[in-house]
């Protein structure tokens, strides 16, 4: 049928065979960083999609009545985020990629449980005073999500050898998509 002479359609013929051995790469166990990573971005993902997308928006808008306000509260997050995400990534790459994501975490645990205090303890405070802790929260988050980001990267780019990349990579997006997605339900 000319499958034989033309290798793209061979390729395709076993792909659709189930015979994918010459296009992917050799099976190895997975690296620990990678497993780890693996695990931890959809957690990362549930957790930051709960606290700062969609419900502390809309609970931002009911405490408040300010859609101003709720630009402010979530915008003080991607503001921080970039801002801590150049100093960390250097910091990664001169200093120790480990300790950098040790910090960060150090950093988010603060964030996250400000903010739920924050929350927690909304009847006992003026809501002005709320929104200015929630506000400092989700920057302090913002820190935290800036700082880990480029280390877990080059630590899990790293871990990965060159033939199995790709597979990793697309694995590793979906469970962030995943995680996203299933945080506000």
């Amino acid at each position: 049928e000319g499958t034989a002479r033309n290798p793209l359609r061979q390729a395709a013929a076993d792909a659709e065979q189930g015979n994918t051995d010459e296009l992917s790469a050799p099976k190895r166990p997975l690296n620990r960083n990678v497993k780890i990573t693996l695990c931890y971005q959809p957690s990362l993902n549930v957790c930051t999609s709960l606290a700062t997308a969609s419900p502390l928006a809309a609970y931002v808008l009911l405490r408040t009545g300010s859609n101003a306000r709720v630009g402010y509260a979530v915008g003080a997050m991607g503001v921080a985020n970039l801002c801590a995400a150049f100093p960390a990534a250097w910091l990664a790459d001169r200093w120790s990629r480990t300790a950098v994501i040790r910090t960060a975490v150090i950093i988010g645990a603060f964030g996250f449980c400000s903010l739920v205090a924050s929350v927690v303890l909304g009847d006992h405070i003026h809501a002005n005073k709320q929104f200015l802790c929630i506000c400092a929260s989700t920057a302090i988050v913002g820190c935290f999500v800036g700082s880990q980001s480029s280390a877990v990267e080059a630590i899990f780019g790293d871990s990965i050898p060159s033939g199995s990349r790709s597979r990793l990579y697309v694995r590793k997006q979906s469970l962030r998509v995943l995680g996203t997605a299933a945080g506000p339900l």
